[in-house]
């Protein structure tokens, strides 16, 4: 990244990028209210719900790292991972997805 932090394009980017940072916490803590508050028994819905986060979690972790954001990336990270689990846990989604929401609210 040391290349490319005097590269004004990257810049912009990267300010566009961090820009969108807050929406997408918006949306995060949206969708870790419906996973807390959803029965899992509303299986497509509940599904739905996790797939969304799962989108998210997964553009975060493609992306933080180009971008020197790599407490970021990691929380994404683990987070898309558990969610390609069949079995999942609800408290440990809602732990991941928590720790996510942190690391976006710490982002510069």
């Amino acid at each position: 990244m040391s290349l490319l932090k005097d590269d004004p394009e990257f810049q912009k980017l990267r300010d566009d990028f961090l820009d969108s940072l807050k929406a997408r916490k918006e949306k995060l803590i949206l969708l870790i209210n419906k996973v807390r508050t959803s029965p899992e028994e509303y299986k497509t819905e509940y599904k739905k719900v996790l797939e969304e986060i799962k989108f998210i979690a997964h553009r975060l972790a493609g992306v933080a790292g180009f971008y020197g954001l790599s407490e970021l990336g990691y929380a994404a990270d683990q987070l898309d991972a558990y969610l390609d689990n069949a079995d999942l846990d609800k408290v440990r989604v809602l732990s991941l997805a928590e720790q996510l929401s942190t690391s976006l609210r710490v982002c510069p």
